[in-house]
């Protein structure tokens, strides 16, 4: 019970009784019982990561280390006990080989004499029973056991040792077994560990020569029994060889540093988690609970790490987790699973609902066991448990404050001062931002809560927790990009020459993750434009509320799962509510974007922010970086853009779509120079679509869904900038690559017209590119479907798009090989121009050395192409199976080569010119046509005539008319087939009347 609230009722109680009130007695009554303070803890230690993840690799400086000269040999006998080893230096296996946190303590220790080096590990193992080591022949494949190794090397060369739980040895120079060492070794197995003594003749590695003083060294372990494969290292290579010797650590024959003292035995205390293994399953986890019994508990999550990422690449990301709360204790055996499995918590689904079970266990007063059927690659050691419970907290971290609430459009930006800051300045680097929280041992992280009254401590756990905040939570770092770099380098370069040399080599490496990006100078968020950049040392989270209405909120502070929850004041529980609405949000302008050297389109660029969630974005609190390029002179009618447009009130714009490797500060390219430019970011990659929403949980992919996240995040820009900027809604070009093709197949009504600059390289066809997609989606496969229950990635297939979609679509002007093309130059006419022929959609397109000249440039003055003005409102002809289009290796076509004037668009009657250069025949349907509206299953009459007046003018004959009348199908589209033009005609005019 709250105290003060206890105290309170005992003087009512006292009042009772000099004047026997029964409506104060009631009143006492109801205060003593009700409920008190909340305790948040953790039982467990996690891994150093979010929990289903891996934590981010930080390179490190290779270590080096020592070897003391032994006064007297240890016996080889695979126990650490001869006085010799005291003189050794401890080197500790402490990373994963990819540069993560290893799951184990292992300990290695080396001596030498003048003939022999003596190696001996100590490998703490809670799970001895479960050592995966068969006896195996010199030279077996031991790497595939619980084992360890050694790598040694001098001079260009080294040689491999390893040694298994059960003796096994195995030696060699480099990857090959040819040679043998005659090293010798022993192992000796204990309570929560084995150990291993090895002795190897330095005379194999150094011939007639003298003992180097130095030498390059690391030592690995391979550790199997949770399950899957965990490999730890002195010094990581950060990848997935151990066979790295340029990451390989220095091991130096002389006397090392004062040594620790070495232990019989690890210390082994009772401890608030065990590990048991378990048949028909990965193990048993228990907790010791008794600190619980009796206790009210509000809330308990289970959190589960692994050992290794796991992407939708991986089959094991196929594989659905599946724990179950034991109903009794745990003895041994085979778990009695009961019930159903527990459940994951929405929306980040990584951590399982353990409530009911912790609560059973509380009331029992029984320690709490947890059967872990299935998990793929788990880390036992990271399995913690967290549980809110009534009780008075203790030890909590200091408290956040200063919180600000701030309802624009549908999202709630909660603002705060982060108890204890990383960085407290007002500029970071990326670089900066790794090193501060890869050195933050137990760094205090947040959590946000909303009620529909007052948050008090006493009210916390009715509270919702609608978010977390990790730290440095102000700090854009998804704004960072290769362009700014570049700009940065064209001012002052590294090097003499280092642009002339390296801009097609190096350069275009300068990815997010690249050693360059290091020095990106971060910005932090803006969410208030009069008031600028949020303070260094604030956190932000942005919430869309479900519902409209008035809300209170709270930000507490965690660290190591204990929360403060006692600290509740009106610094970090304002008083006030914020009026709520619900809504996508509107994008938040940050400042202003690149501009100099590389970046001198005239206007002036602004970057934005669009913080999303659902649908929008796969999980809550995620935000995307754009940038929009205003011309000089937009949106004053007073003022032209540029010779030949008629008004700057409104101009056209163009969404561009950066291709891999680039990003939204400064797209490449630009069509019109009076245009605005809107430039998105698909970071983290979604392929242009959107999420697996399993990505990056504990939830299986089959469990998933893909969601067209991206696609909708866009559309709702596009609406915001509708509104926002001078632009002409009628004329938004789409200008890409497939981002651009995928979004105006589906959402054709929201663009002119669509300009592909080059299908992507590696598309979800490419064998080369499987594995990007499927990390982002999962395989392809029937059974991970998005949204529309389309499954084998679909939805990323441009030509059964193109079929799908009933909708006019726009005019699509591509340059380069089609999407899905056949290999060869010769059949550049690949499955995308295939489907839009076959869908009698509008297309225009041209492959190979001619292909720009061919397809006709957009000036850039009149954002005129071809003489048209293209907008969305507009008739445009799809012309198909036309004898002029061809594959060949300096020239491909398909559609063009047909201009279109004189249109003329009423209610009865169409007509409209076709001029083709040269004779042909080709196929004709009516698109995007505004007045002449056809009904499914209505006939038409058509005609078509060649007109006089082409280029070679004079008497040439020309084809006799042609006429007939067509069906419209159940889309309401015509096709009029085998319609001719002549050598030398002015063009064919096609008129369109409807049958009485």
């Amino acid at each position: 019970m709250n105290r003060p609230l206890a105290r309170r009722a005992r003087a009512r109680l006292s009042r009772i009784g000099r004047w026997g009130c029964p409506a104060v007695l009631a009143a006492a009554i109801l205060a003593a019982s009700a409920p008190g303070e909340m305790v948040t803890r953790r039982w467990g230690t996690a891994a150093k990561a979010a929990p289903g993840q891996q934590p981010k690799k930080v390179r490190k400086k290779p270590p080096t280390g020592y070897v003391a000269r032994a006064d007297k040999a240890p016996e080889i006998d695979g126990r650490l006990d001869e006085k010799a080893w005291e003189a050794a230096q401890v080197l500790e296996l402490s990373s994963t080989l990819q540069g993560g946190s290893a799951a184990q303590p292992t300990e290695v220790r080396c001596l030498r004499d003048d003939e022999h080096l003596y190696i001996a590990f100590r490998c703490v193992e809670p799970l001895t029973d479960r050592l995966a080591a068969p006896k195996r022949s010199h030279d077996g494949p031991s790497w595939q056991d619980d084992s360890v190794e050694m790598f040694l090397g001098h001079g260009g060369t080294y040689w491999h040792f390893i040694i298994s739980a059960s003796g096994s040895t195995y030696d060699g120079r480099g990857k090959g077994s040819g040679w043998n060492s005659q090293m010798t070794a022993a192992v000796d197995k204990a309570k929560r560990q084995w150990t291993a003594e090895v002795r190897v003749p330095l005379a194999g590695m150094t011939g007639k020569g003298g003992v180097p003083a130095e030498w390059i060294a690391n030592f690995n372990r391979n550790r199997r029994t949770s399950g899957s494969l965990q490999e730890f290292a002195w010094s990581p290579t950060y990848s997935d060889s151990s066979h790295s010797p340029n990451r390989f650590g220095k091991l130096l024959f002389k006397a090392p540093p004062p040594p620790k003292k070495v232990e019989e035995e690890p210390k082994i205390e009772k401890k608030a988690v065990t590990i048991h293994p378990a048949s028909g399953g990965e193990g048993v986890v228990v907790f010791d609970l008794a600190d619980l019994k009796g206790k009210r508990i509000h809330r308990a999550d289970l959190l589960i790490f692994r050992s290794s990422p796991v992407t939708g690449q991986d089959p094991d990301a196929l594989v659905a987790i599946e724990i179950y709360a034991l109903a009794d204790p745990f003895k041994g055996g085979k778990p009695k699973a009961r019930g159903e499995p527990l459940g994951l918590r929405a929306p980040w689904f990584d951590r399982f609902d353990a409530t009911a079970a912790v609560r059973r266990w509380a009331k029992r007063g029984e320690d709490g066991s947890f059967f872990v059927k299935t998990c793929p690659r788990w880390n036992p050691e990271g399995t913690c448990l967290d549980v809110s419970y009534e009780g008075t907290p203790k030890d909590v971290p200091p408290q956040a404050s200063k919180v600000k609430l701030l309802h624009r459009a549908g999202q709630t930006f909660v603002s705060f001062a982060e108890a204890e800051p990383l960085v407290a300045r007002e500029d970071l680097t990326w670089g900066e931002y790794k090193r501060a929280l890869a050195s933050a041992k137990e760094p205090v992280s947040y959590r946000v809560y909303a009620h529909d009254k007052p948050i008090t401590a006493s009210n916390l756990h009715e509270a919702e927790r609608v978010g977390r905040v990790a730290p440095l939570s102000v700090w854009n770092i998804n704004g960072r990009n290769r362009e700014y770099l570049i700009g940065q380098a064209m001012i002052e370069t590294d090097e003499i020459g280092e642009l002339a040399r390296h801009y097609n080599s190096e350069m275009r490496r300068w990815g997010m993750n690249s050693v360059r990006m290091d020095r990106y100078p971060l910005d932090r968020f803006v969410i208030d434009e009069k008031a600028g950049p949020l303070p260094a040392g604030s956190g932000l989270y942005v919430h869309h509320p479900p519902k409209a209405g008035k809300r209170y909120y709270a930000v507490t502070s965690v660290r190591a799962g204990v929360e403060n929850t006692t600290d509740l004041t009106a610094s970090n529980a304002p008083r006030k509510p914020v009026s709520e609405t619900t809504g996508a949000g509107v994008p938040v302008r940050q400042g202003k974007g690149l501009h100099g050297p590389f970046f001198d389109y005239p206007g002036t660029r602004w970057v934005y922010v669009q913080w999303a969630a659902p649908p929008l974005a796969p999980r809550p609190n995620m935000y995307f970086n754009w940038s929009v390029l205003i011309p000089p002179g937009a949106g004053d009618p007073d003022t032209p853009v540029l010779p030949g447009m008629e008004s700057a009130a409104r101009v056209p714009a163009e969404l561009y779509f950066h291709p891999l490797g680039f990003s939204y500060a400064q797209p490449g390219k630009k069509l019109l120079l009076g245009s605005i430019q809107i430039a998105t970011h698909d970071y983290p990659d979604s392929g242009w679509y959107g999420y697996n929403d399993a990505a990056k949980t504990l939830k299986s992919y089959r469990q998933g869904k893909v969601g067209n996240h991206t696609q909708q995040r866009i559309i709702a820009f596009l609406e915001w900038a509708k509104k926002e900027f001078p632009l002409k809604a009628d004329e938004i070009i789409a200008v890409g690559a497939d981002g651009a093709a995928a979004l105006a197949l589906n959402y054709p009504d929201m663009f002119a017209y669509v300009r592909i600059t080059g299908f992507e390289r590696y598309g979800v066809l490419d064998e080369k590119a499987q594995a990007r997609f499927a990390g982002i989606w999962g395989p392809s496969s029937p059974e991970i479907t998005d949204d529309r229950g389309r499954g084998s990635w679909s939805w990323a297939h441009l030509d059964k798009l193109a079929l799908a979609q009933t909708k006019d679509l726009p005019l699509f002007t591509c340059l380069g090989h089609s999407w899905g093309r056949d290999k060869g130059y010769a059949k550049g006419n690949g499955r995308f121009y295939r489907a839009m022929q076959e869908a009698r959609q509008p297309l225009i397109a041209c492959w190979g050395w001619n292909g720009a000249r061919n397809l006709g440039a957009v000036s850039k003055y009149t954002g005129r192409w071809w003489g048209h003005r293209l907008t969305r409102k507009m008739f445009v002809p799809a012309v198909s199976d036309s004898t002029r289009d061809h594959g060949g290796e300096q020239s491909g076509l398909a559609g063009g080569g047909y201009n279109w004037r004189d249109v003329v668009d009423q209610p009865d009657k169409f007509q409209v010119t076709l001029a083709a250069e040269r004779e042909s025949t080709f196929d004709f349907t009516p698109r995007r046509v505004q007045r002449f509206k056809i009904k499914p299953g209505e006939k038409v009459r058509w005609k078509a005539e060649n007109l006089p007046g082409g280029r070679r003018g004079g008497d040439q004959k020309l084809p006799d008319p042609q006429n007939g009348h067509v069906t419209a199908d159940d889309r309401g589209v015509i096709e009029i087939k085998g319609l001719k033009s002549g050598n030398g005609s002015g063009g064919v005019a096609i008129t369109l009347t409807r049958m009485p």
